[in-house]
């Protein structure tokens, strides 16, 4: 008798552990479903949202690189400012692309600033040097 309650016990247990996990499962897969993407001849630049982090993919004429985790994602800002939470253009004026992403909004919701995470070309990643922040008006 005791083994089998020992043994409906542990398919209890097992049983409400995988009923716990199927909202995390669709809460991943309706976060990675956010997407960004910036095409111009040579790279094309796709930043995603996945769990609790943004990824950075870049893509040549021949070549696809590795998606790189860049940094975690901040809640609020991204339900607040959705489609403006990443933003893919030259940021720092030199020529390349950049990813920006939300770090926070001054001036009462008008003037987004984004980390800046700056395209290394001949590593074909996405760098952030000495914690660059931009604010745009």
């Amino acid at each position: 008798m005791k083994q089998i309650k020992k043994r409906i016990f542990s398919l209890s247990v097992l049983l409400i552990l995988a009923i716990s996990m199927i909202p995390l499962a669709n809460a991943d897969q309706q976060t990675s479903q956010k997407e960004w993407y910036s095409y111009s001849n040579n790279p094309t630049v796709k930043a995603y949202i996945k769990g609790s982090f943004v990824y950075a993919q870049i893509s040549t004429r021949n070549l696809e690189m590795p998606a790189s985790k860049l940094k975690s994602i901040s809640g609020y800002l991204l339900n607040e400012y959705g489609a403006d939470y990443i933003h893919i253009e030259d940021l720092n004026h030199n020529g390349r692309l950049d990813i920006g992403i939300l770090t926070s909004v001054g001036y009462g919701g008008s003037n987004p600033c984004y980390a800046v995470f700056e395209y290394s070309p001949s590593f074909y990643v996405f760098k952030t040097r000495s914690r660059k922040t931009i604010c745009l008006e």
